[in-house]
């Protein structure tokens, strides 16, 4: 396992690996280079079944209350990154925003399904294209550069990850 200080990329890893999926985890301690320019790095790249790479940029956030609200902003550098990855692998490669939310209450379990636990603490996940994302975001702080999805739109256009990789 790489070594993370991110707590929701620690907890996503240790799910990757109970999924048994060919995974591999970035060292973000670095930013790569593509081209002549230096991009975020990725936190994953999972293979699916069909050998098309999932190119993942990991989002954790806290939720609560019973049905929870579910944060899923991004910043600008996010969405450019994960493009720039994505046109980089080529052959159909997807760009996957996946949100692990620590969960705070048992009754948040029945919103999401896959459920995984690290650390004594309770995580839950779904995940979205990048391109999707991008095409229902809308501004959340012009000051900080961040965007991101109307809860309706993005519950319905979520998947459970586990849907990403069969």
């Amino acid at each position: 396992m790489a070594d993370r200080g991110n707590h929701y990329e620690a907890a996503f890893e240790v799910f990757l690996r109970t999924l048994k999926v060919s995974c591999l985890p970035i060292d973000e301690t670095r930013r790569t280079f593509t081209a002549e320019e230096t991009v975020k790095s990725l936190d994953f790249i999972v293979m699916q079944p069909s050998g098309k790479a999932l190119l993942i940029d990991v989002k954790g956030r806290s939720i609560r209350g019973g049905r929870p609200t579910l944060e899923n902003w991004i910043r600008q550098e996010d969405l450019d990154s994960l493009r720039r990855w994505r046109i980089a692998f080529g052959g159909g490669a997807v760009g996957l925003l996946v949100f692990v939310y620590r969960l705070q209450e048992d009754a948040q379990r029945t919103t999401f399904t896959d459920l995984f636990e690290y650390a004594e603490r309770t995580y839950a996940c779904i995940a979205i294209d990048v391109e999707d994302f991008a095409s229902m975001m809308q501004p959340r702080s012009p000051q900080w550069g961040t965007f991101s999805v109307a809860q309706e739109m993005f519950r319905s256009s979520c998947r459970p990850f586990t849907d990403w990789i069969t």
